[in-house]
Parts: structure tokens; C-alpha cells; sequence
């Protein structure tokens, strides 16, 4: 025969919890909140600073930002975009911002530098999800100060925007729970529909979860794309209507036929040379040596650390290179190593992503820009192998038995 107690009868009867482990955690989790804030504070700061003095005025605007402000500005007073050259995800997103009375310029000082902040506290929460929240501190802080990452944030586009709602749609799909998934698939889904090589993310999550789950890997992959293809859908429905012929995501060509690859970026072509290549597989057949030479220069400019061309930003654009090729020649170290101990690792995911968009860069595109989104999963994958590894390394056990002798030595009576 069960008894009920009163409250404060109950309440008496619960294990008490130490006063001792109560202290300590609340002083772990003040300490980790703090330290949060700190890294978000120089996270927006950094990208505030080289908005306001970058050596060349005007900095935050890039040419792609006309595209993205003359959309914004034809949805506002149509509902449909007039431009389909580049995907028109981030322009709902400034028609959004300018609705609210929000100037062009306030967005690239006020708004960017936020978003910039967040993906870098998200990092922090994805390394949380994969169990490694003292590797993930040490990631977003990598994150806050990487000169890519702060120069995308001090411009008005799309890939930090981008890079939040694929963080985002990777937090929740690490929850394995359907409807996360499908809210995973919306937030991919948007992030595809700002920035279109991020497709290449999303079929490369589909088939993760296909492959690690042989029983529910179907129903998860499918719930993903079902909520992808709600925003997806949405943006195509909007520029074909715009257009008026069918259109998927983005009227934006391959580049083949527009451009060709070039160490560091890419060279216009003229129009009679663009007459002669055709389309982007007449000119794979037609030219298949010189198809596979650009192709291996795409490569090169994505996953060289070399800062290749020959204008006045030589040196900052050589400090961001820099920088990627660190990230990217950690990641390589921090794969081969997780692959020897767990070649069964769910960690694999965070650089089969950045493998996907890669293949696709390689093959599609010549812009050293869309190596952005992957960089903040390569750290966070990088930071969660390495860091375990470096605190059980001599060096550092030998440095931290030297910081212990002198307290030792004083305690001795």
C-alpha cells in the first residue's frame, strides 16, 4: 500500500546532493558561459573592426552583393526576383531586413558581424552534440579569430548565412529523432536555397544516413528530404515563375561555358570562346584533356593553402590561404588518425560533408569562395580529434608535471 507524502515530506526523502558538487558545477557552468560570451564578444568585434577599417573603403560591398540588394528590392515590391544569376535565398533573407527599415550598410555592420558570432558559438554546440564540449570551446574560439571566416562576415553575402543554417541543420539531425529530421531537412533545405553548392552537403548527409543505418537509414533520409525540399521548392516555384521556363534552385551556370578556372579564382571568356566550348558536356566531350585540366585546377584553388595571383591583396589574401591550409592539413592528419583507432566513427561525417562539396566544387565550379561553409566542420573535427591527443602527449604531460612540482614542493611541511 503506496503512502502520498507531502511536498516537504518528499522532498526529504531525495538523495541530497553534495554541497561540495553543487558549487563545482555551478562554477564550471559560470566558467563555461563566460567563456561563451568572451568568444562570441571577440568573434563580433574582429568582424566589426574590418568593416569599419579595412584598408579599401567600401569593403563590405562585393559585386554580388548588387544581385543579392536588386532582388531584395524586386521582392519587396513584386514578390518575385528580377535577376536569377545567383541563388536568391539571402535576398528574402535583406528583403526581410530592409522590410524592417535596415540600410544596406547598418546590415553589413550590425547584422553580418552577428551571424558571423553565432556560427561560431554553433560550432561550439556541435561539438557538444558529439560529446566534446571542452573541444568544441577551443573550435569556436579558432572559429572567432580565422581570417576567412572574419572576412566573410565583414561583407554583405551569403555564406555566413549559409554556414548558420547548415550548423543548424546538423545539430538537429544529429538528434535521430524523425521530426528533428525533418526540421534538419528545412534548415539544410534553406541553406541549399542561400548558397547552391550546399546541395552537395545535403546529398552527402542523405547518403551518411543511408549507409551508417542499413534498417532506418531509408525513413531518416527520407524525412530529411522532405523537409528540404519545402524551401528548395519554394525558391525554384519563385524563379520559374520569374523566368518563365523551369528552374532549379538557381539559374546560375556551371562556369564552363562562362568562365574558365584559373589558379586562385577564375577568367571571363570571351564571347566567341564561349560560342566554340557549347554547353558544359559538349565541351567535356569535345575537349576532354582540356576539361580535365581546368577541372584539376578547380581542385587546386579549393584545397591549396598557395595564395595564387598577382594583385594589390597578395598578402591578406595569403593570410586567409594560410589559414585554410592549416585547417585543411589538420583535418588530414586528424582523419588518418581517427581512421586507425574507429574507422566506424560518426565524427566522419563533419569531413564527408566538405569531401562532398569538394567533389562538386571540383567538378561545376571555379570560385575559391565556396570552400567557406566547409570550415567550420573541418575544424570542429580537426579540434575534437587532435585536442585529446595533444593532452595525453609528452610534451604536455611533462609540461604539466613542471607547473605541479613548484605546488608539491610548498605543501610539503
Amino acid at each position: 500500500m503506496s503512502v502520498m507524502l507531502p511536498h516537504s515530506l518528499e522532498a526529504l526523502t531525495r538523495p541530497a546532493v553534495p554541497a561540495v558538487e553543487a558549487a563545482s558545477f555551478r562554477k564550471v557552468n559560470r566558467w563555461l558561459v563566460w567563456s561563451l560570451v568572451a568568444i562570441g564578444a571577440v568573434a563580433y568585434l574582429l568582424r566589426v573592426f574590418v568593416v569599419a577599417f579595412h584598408p579599401h573603403q567600401g569593403h563590405w560591398f562585393h559585386e554580388d552583393t548588387i544581385f543579392y540588394l536588386e532582388n531584395a528590392q524586386a521582392i519587396l515590391i513584386t514578390g518575385l526576383p528580377t535577376l536569377n544569376k545567383a541563388p536568391i535565398g539571402f535576398s528574402y533573407i535583406l528583403a526581410l531586413l530592409l522590410k524592417f527599415g535596415l540600410q544596406p550598410k547598418a546590415i553589413a555592420f550590425m547584422v553580418q558581424p552577428i551571424v558571423g558570432a553565432l556560427d561560431c558559438l554553433l560550432v561550439y554546440v556541435l561539438c557538444k552534440k558529439m560529446c566534446r564540449p571542452r573541444a568544441g570551446l577551443v573550435a569556436a574560439a579558432i572559429c572567432a579569430v580565422h581570417p576567412s571566416l572574419i572576412n566573410s562576415s565583414s561583407q554583405l553575402l551569403s555564406e555566413d548565412w549559409a554556414v548558420l543554417f547548415l550548423l543548424l541543420g546538423l545539430i538537429a539531425a544529429l538528434s535521430h529523432r524523425r521530426r528533428s529530421l525533418f526540421a534538419a531537412g528545412l534548415l539544410m533545405g534553406a541553406a541549399c536555397a542561400i548558397r547552391s553548392p550546399c546541395l552537395a552537403m545535403l546529398l552527402g548527409l542523405v547518403l551518411w544516413l543511408m549507409w551508417t543505418d542499413r534498417e532506418r537509414g531509408g525513413r531518416r533520409a527520407a524525412a530529411l528530404l522532405l523537409g528540404a525540399l519545402i524551401p528548395i521548392g519554394v525558391v525554384s516555384i519563385h524563379l520559374s515563375i520569374a523566368s518563365q521556363s523551369p528552374v532549379f534552385v538557381t539559374l546560375q551556370n556551371t562556369e564552363a561555358n562562362t568562365v574558365k578556372p584559373a589558379l586562385g579564382g577564375f577568367e571571363a571568356l570571351e564571347l566567341e570562346e564561349q560560342f566554340r566550348r557549347g554547353s558544359y558536356f559538349d565541351f567535356a566531350w569535345h575537349h576532354p584533356l582540356l576539361f580535365a585540366e581546368e577541372r584539376m585546377i578547380s581542385f587546386i584553388t579549393f584545397a591549396s593553402p598557395w595564395p595564387f595571383g598577382d594583385d594589390r591583396s597578395l598578402r591578406r589574401k595569403g593570410i586567409m590561404a594560410f589559414s585554410d591550409g592549416f585547417v585543411l592539413v589538420a583535418s588530414l592528419i586528424a582523419t588518418i588518425s581517427l581512421w586507425r583507432r574507429n574507422p566506424r566513427s560518426p565524427w566522419f561525417v563533419l569531413v564527408w560533408l566538405p569531401c562532398c562539396l569538394c567533389f562538386f566544387y571540383t567538378l561545376f565550379f571555379s570560385n575559391p569562395r565556396y570552400r567557406v561553409p566547409t570550415l567550420p566542420l573541418l575544424v570542429a573535427f580537426s579540434t575534437m580529434v587532435l585536442l585529446p591527443q595533444a593532452a595525453h602527449s609528452r610534451i604536455y604531460t611533462q609540461f604539466q608535471s613542471r607547473l605541479r612540482r613548484p605546488e608539491a614542493a610548498a605543501q610539503v611541511p
